[in-house]
Formats: C-alpha cells, structure tokens, sequence
C-alpha cells in the first residue's frame, strides 16, 4: 500500500528520474509533468496528496504555477524546489505560500522531512473534527497573494473565518460590511500605509483589533505601527504558523475586555438608579417634614372634600328637576316626561292605566 500520490512539475529529466525512484523507494506514487500548464491539466483530473514544484519552469515560473495550484486546490500542500538555493530565494518560497523550500542537491533525508511536513496539514485536517463554532472573523490585509492564500488557510484550519483585502480601499468597503474580530494587517501596501488604514479604521471603530504584518519593515516603522497594534509587528516568514495562535489570544484578550466594559456600565447603571431612588426618597421624606408642606397637603384635603360636596349638590340639584311636582307641571307634561324614559312595552302599559 502506497503512502500517497505526488505531483512533480520538474523540466530535468535526469532530476526526475532519479527523484520518481527515491519516492517509490519510499512508498510514493508519483506523476511528473515538464510543464505547469500540463501539471495544471493533470491536477484537475486526478487527486493528489503533494506538489513538488521547480522554481525554474520554462514558459511560466514555479511561482506561478504554485499560485496557480493554490487557487484551484487550496488544501494542497506545495514544495518549491531549485538547484540555485539564495536566501532571498526560500524567503520568497515561503512568503508565496509554499510549506517548504528544498535545494535540490540536499540530502534526500531532507527532502523526505519536508514531504512529511507539508502533508502534515492535510492530515490534521482530516482528523479534526468539525468546529460547532467559529473561534472569530479575521480580515486579512496584504497585497502579496501567495501570503494571502497561505495565512488564509492556515488560519481557516484552525477554525477562523477569513476575508482578504489587497488595498485600503478595498479594506474599508469589507470592514463596513462585515463584523470583525480582528484584522492583520501589511504595513506596506500599494496605495497608502497599513498605518494610515489602521488610523482611519480606528477612527470608525474605537473597539477594533489591529495586528500588524510585515516581511520588510524598518525599525521606526515597527515603532509607529505599534501605537495602533495590539501586539508587536508580527513577521511574515518566521510568524505565520504562529497566526492561529496570535489570532486566539487576541480575540480572548478582546472579548473578556467587552464583557469586563459592558459589566461595569451594567453596574453603574444599577448603582445610578438605586442612588436616584434613595435620593428622591430622602428628597420626600425632607419634603414632608417641612411646615409649608403641611399646608398645601391639608389644602388639597380640603379641597378634594370641597370638591366632592359640590358635586353631590349638583346631583341632588339633577334628581329635584326629574321630580314629580304637580305644583310645577301639567299631568300632560308629566307624562311626556316620563314616557321618555319608558320601553315601548311599559310605554303600552302606562297608556292603558291612564285611559
């Protein structure tokens, strides 16, 4: 049984051969192509567990292809490769998303620790279990798309939502939109500063957190980057497998803040309107021990008896006018008066007796 399927996209033949029989040796299958677009062809027809790409393609980049593989499988590991090792080189490799770096004229036993380690990820992905629940939204902001698509799936592993921005302007429309926890943000960025867009976001939203980014920055712009940051600049290379990490703790940080602000305006709010109800009953209790109060409360006594007086006098005055008097009315009258008070039944009765 086979470890796996691996992917090369390798122009040396010599190379290819000589690494198709190290990995067989190991317990790889594996397909080589010369080119990145046959390998892109081939990548869409047939699952594979890794891609060992060459940095030095003819026609197209190793680079390239590598962005390319990331936008069509995301989930799978690349492994850049060259026969002309720089620093600057394996710096890039791994700024543009690639799990790994390897010289060609290594021993294999290196070779074989980085093929370990890239598949790494897919196998903690398939072992995870499904989170119940997001740890947090994360906006990304960077103008380096390999960086982009390599932090958003380390960061989407670790169970975070993630929205990426390569502008300011693009930055502040996402931002509006959606409900952030956090953004990690690039301190070079092609039209302004990520300073200046962490300046401006700030002014929208005092209780945003901001973490910056950065492979090139200098020492001053560290410092003033850090009037805005939660945390130190966090570097590109050396610090994005630690962005899952960073991202939870200052999300934490973040939400034990809120609920610590939102307690205390609770408790004052409490504290507020028990302080006004002690006082308005202090502010009564003086009230009524005052002699010009005594007055005014005995003269609303009075009045209200005053009041109810009248308006019994008034109703015995209403009862005299619907009275019987024969001195004052005609029996004709009388009966005119009363009929209008009667149902048509008793009004028939009353007919009768008076006939």
């Amino acid at each position: 049984m086979t470890k796996g399927r691996i992917l090369i996209v390798e122009d040396d033949l010599n190379y290819v051969n000589a690494l198709q029989n190290y990995l067989s040796s190991d317990g790889w299958d594996s397909v080589a192509k010369e080119r990145g677009s046959e390998a892109l062809e081939v990548l869409k027809k047939e699952k594979f567990d890794l891609a060992l790409v060459d940095c030095w393609l003819p026609g197209v980049s190793g680079f390239e292809v590598m962005k390319t593989i990331m936008k069509v499988k995301p989930e799978l590991p690349v492994i850049l490769m060259s026969g002309m090792w720089t620093k600057a080189t394996e710096t890039e490799a791994l700024k543009q998303g690639a799990v790994s770096f390897v010289h060609k004229e290594k021993a294999e036993e290196e070779l074989k620790a980085a093929i370990e380690a890239g598949l790494t990820r897919k196998a903690d992905e398939a072992l995870a279990k499904p989170l119940e629940k997001q740890k947090g939204k994360i906006l990304l902001v960077d103008d380096h798309e390999g960086f982009r698509h390599a932090a958003r799936r380390i960061l989407e592993k670790a169970g975070f939502k993630v929205e990426e921005s390569d502008s300011a302007n693009s930055t502040l429309d996402i931002w509006k939109k959606g409900d952030f926890d956090l953004a990690f943000i690039d301190i070079h960025l092609p039209d302004v500063s990520g300073i200046e867009i962490a300046k401006v976001l700030g002014a929208v939203d005092e209780s945003m957190v901001i973490a910056f980014i950065s492979g090139e920055a200098n020492r001053e712009e560290k410092i003033e980057a850090q009037k805005y940051s939660v945390t130190s600049c966090i570097d590109k290379v050396y610090g994005i497998e630690r962005l899952p990490i960073i991202a939870e703790s200052l999300i934490k940080d973040a939400r034990e803040q809120r609920q610590q602000v939102l307690a205390e305006e609770n408790s004052n709010m409490v504290d507020k309107f028990e302080s006004g109800t002690k006082r308005s009953f202090i502010c009564f209790k003086h009230f009524l021990k005052k002699p010009e109060t005594k007055i005014v409360l005995l003269g609303m006594i009075f009045a209200a008896i005053f009041a109810i007086f009248v308006l019994k006098l008034i109703s015995e005055a209403e009862l005299k006018n619907l009275s019987l008097d024969n001195s004052n009315i005609s029996v004709s009258e009388m009966y005119k008066r009363i009929d209008g008070y009667l149902s048509r039944d008793e009004k028939r009765e009353l007919e009768r007796e008076r006939r």
